[in-house]
């Protein structure tokens, strides 16, 4: 699961923090009863009584292998004025009527998630972890598969163990009945053994435990990152050369704000860095209005050094939102 997948998830995706509610008991799990079974289904069979706790933090479903992390709550999210006509005009972009109306018609609905958690790992191989009323159902998900037939690119897979829905590289895990684990195959053992241990090393173990110590995960939206090669690469003969991390949210209040942070190598690194984004910044700020930003949220647009971390924080108000979202969607 690169950056696009055969199974059009965007239609009914979304991230939900350690505070979300308790998940309600599993209608379509994804082990079934038996006495007899051995290795991975042995290990799937504790998802009923084991993984309680993990499904009410999605983060607890996610491998120490993840190297980047974004959460956002779409329940959260919605109250932005604005939101839900930006999520439904993306969506007319990107998928075809015929596979909006059935999931619609399949009760598998963007606007009806509580949460999306994304994960990367170094291979760039993905997960997705999607909190919802009804998305870990598997019957919805096989309405959708018998209202498209060969479009759906998917296939609802029983064995003895479990039930997934299955692509050629990817699988999606049916967690309980409001959540639902889409990742590529590559995941799947890690994925398992959370599920049946709670004391599996999940992200907060791996290489992000630092990361996630200094981002706020009780924010609507938020991000973690270990830098992969590439991306250091690329940033190499940029202001941000050298950097490995990387972590930033959105609050909501009066106005949204948007942060985002990187260490630097030193405290003079990160005024170097400070200097050279607000040098380019104010070189191509007479050019946002492109892009729908008013005055006020150019104005608002700060860069901060503060010991080793560089900051840069935007703030926009809803009607700012509206006005860029509007903007971009005539490009």
């Amino acid at each position: 699961m690169r950056v696009t997948s055969k199974v059009d998830v965007g239609v009914v995706t979304t991230p939900v923090g350690p505070t979300d509610v308790a998940a309600k008991p599993a209608i379509d799990v994804a082990v079934k009863p038996a006495t007899d079974r051995k290795g991975l289904a042995a290990i799937a069979r504790g998802v009923v009584d084991d993984a309680a706790d993990a499904r009410a933090d999605p983060l607890a479903l996610v491998p120490m292998r993840a190297i980047v992390l974004v959460q956002a709550r779409i329940a959260e999210l919605a109250k932005i004025d604005g939101f839900s006509d930006a999520v439904a005009f993306i969506g007319e972009k990107i998928t075809e009527p015929p596979t909006v109306r059935a999931f619609e018609d399949c009760d598998l609905k963007f606007v009806a998630l509580e949460s999306v958690t994304f994960a990367m790992d170094v291979d760039e191989d993905a997960q997705l972890v999607l909190r919802g009323e009804g998305i870990g159902r598997a019957e919805r998900w096989r309405c959708v598969k018998t209202k498209l037939g060969k479009e759906a690119g998917f296939d609802i897979v029983e064995t003895e163990s479990r039930t997934t829905l299955q692509t050629e590289d990817e699988m999606g895990l049916f967690v309980d009945e409001d959540t639902f684990i889409f990742a590529d195959k590559t995941w799947d053992p890690d994925i398992v053994a959370l599920l049946a241990d709670k004391k599996a090393k999940t992200a907060r173990d791996g290489k992000l435990h630092d990361v996630l110590a200094r981002v706020n995960i009780e924010e609507p939206l938020w991000t973690a990152v270990i830098i992969p090669q590439e991306m250091a690469v690329a940033l190499s003969a940029s202001p941000f050369g050298g950097t490995e991390e990387l972590w930033g949210a959105m609050s909501i209040g009066d106005k949204l704000a948007l942060t985002l942070a990187t260490r630097a190598a030193s405290k003079s690194e990160a005024a170097s860095m400070r200097d050279a984004t607000q040098t380019q910044w104010d070189e191509v700020s007479s050019m946002a209005s492109i892009v729908g930003m008013s005055a006020a949220v150019v104005s608002s647009v700060k860069f901060t050094a503060l010991d080793d971390v560089l900051s840069f924080r935007m703030e926009a108000s809803p009607e700012d939102v509206k006005k860029m979202a509007e903007t971009i969607s005539k490009f």
